[in-house]
Protein backbone atom coordinates (compact mmCIF):
# COMPACT_ATOMS: atom_id res chain seq x y z
CA UNK A 1 0.00 0.00 0.00
CA UNK A 2 2.78 2.45 0.82
CA UNK A 3 4.76 1.50 -2.28
CA UNK A 4 2.25 3.21 -4.54
CA UNK A 5 2.74 6.44 -2.56
CA UNK A 6 6.46 6.26 -3.20
CA UNK A 7 5.82 5.59 -6.88
CA UNK A 8 3.43 8.56 -7.14
CA UNK A 9 5.87 10.85 -5.30
CA UNK A 10 8.77 9.71 -7.49
CA UNK A 11 6.72 10.39 -10.61
CA UNK A 12 5.36 13.76 -9.54
CA UNK A 13 8.67 15.19 -8.32
CA UNK A 14 10.35 15.52 -11.76
CA UNK A 15 7.11 16.71 -13.35
CA UNK A 16 6.71 19.40 -10.70
CA UNK A 17 10.35 20.44 -11.08
CA UNK A 18 9.97 20.71 -14.86
CA UNK A 19 6.84 22.84 -14.52
CA UNK A 20 8.53 25.17 -12.03
CA UNK A 21 11.61 25.45 -14.27
CA UNK A 22 9.46 26.21 -17.32
CA UNK A 23 7.51 28.87 -15.43
CA UNK A 24 10.72 30.48 -14.16
CA UNK A 25 12.09 30.62 -17.70
CA UNK A 26 8.90 32.19 -19.03
CA UNK A 27 8.99 34.85 -16.34
CA UNK A 28 12.73 35.53 -16.91
CA UNK A 29 13.45 35.16 -13.20
CA UNK A 30 17.19 34.57 -13.61
CA UNK A 31 17.53 37.84 -15.52
CA UNK A 32 15.48 39.64 -12.87
CA UNK A 33 17.71 38.31 -10.11
CA UNK A 34 20.82 39.60 -11.87
CA UNK A 35 19.25 43.02 -12.43
CA UNK A 36 18.02 43.30 -8.84
CA UNK A 37 21.41 42.31 -7.42
CA UNK A 38 23.11 44.92 -9.61
CA UNK A 39 20.63 47.63 -8.67
CA UNK A 40 20.87 46.71 -4.98
CA UNK A 41 24.64 47.25 -5.09
CA UNK A 42 24.22 50.56 -6.94
CA UNK A 43 21.59 51.86 -4.50
CA UNK A 44 23.61 50.77 -1.46
CA UNK A 45 26.72 52.54 -2.74
CA UNK A 46 24.72 55.61 -3.69
CA UNK A 47 23.09 55.80 -0.25
CA UNK A 48 26.51 55.69 1.41
CA UNK A 49 27.94 58.35 -0.89
CA UNK A 50 24.90 60.62 -0.55
CA UNK A 51 25.00 60.36 3.25
CA UNK A 52 28.70 61.31 3.20
CA UNK A 53 27.92 64.33 1.03
CA UNK A 54 25.06 65.43 3.26
CA UNK A 55 27.14 65.10 6.43
CA UNK A 56 29.84 67.23 4.77
CA UNK A 57 27.18 69.75 3.63
CA UNK A 58 28.14 69.06 0.02
CA UNK A 59 24.65 69.46 -1.41
CA UNK A 60 25.87 69.79 -5.00
CA UNK A 61 27.68 66.45 -4.67
CA UNK A 62 24.56 64.83 -3.21
CA UNK A 63 22.44 66.28 -6.02
CA UNK A 64 24.91 64.99 -8.62
CA UNK A 65 24.85 61.49 -7.12
CA UNK A 66 21.04 61.49 -6.95
CA UNK A 67 20.84 62.51 -10.60
CA UNK A 68 23.27 59.69 -11.55
CA UNK A 69 21.21 57.25 -9.47
CA UNK A 70 18.04 58.35 -11.26
CA UNK A 71 19.70 57.76 -14.64
CA UNK A 72 20.72 54.26 -13.57
CA UNK A 73 17.16 53.54 -12.43
CA UNK A 74 15.81 54.66 -15.81
CA UNK A 75 18.33 52.46 -17.62
CA UNK A 76 17.32 49.48 -15.47
CA UNK A 77 13.67 50.18 -16.17
CA UNK A 78 14.36 50.24 -19.92
CA UNK A 79 16.25 46.94 -19.64
CA UNK A 80 13.28 45.41 -17.82
CA UNK A 81 10.91 46.66 -20.51
CA UNK A 82 13.07 45.26 -23.32
CA UNK A 83 13.34 41.92 -21.54
CA UNK A 84 9.57 41.62 -21.33
CA UNK A 85 8.95 42.81 -24.85
CA UNK A 86 11.15 39.97 -26.13
CA UNK A 87 8.90 37.47 -24.38
CA UNK A 88 5.55 37.26 -26.08
CA UNK A 89 2.49 36.85 -23.92
CA UNK A 90 0.87 33.46 -24.30
CA UNK A 91 -2.71 32.79 -23.37
CA UNK A 92 -3.03 29.76 -21.08
CA UNK A 93 -5.12 26.96 -22.49
CA UNK A 94 -7.63 25.22 -20.22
Amino acid sequence: MESWLILVAATLAPVTAALIHNDAEKQALSQHIKQYERMSAIFTTAATEINKCLKAHDFDGARHRLRALGKEALIENADWLLLHRERLFEMPYP
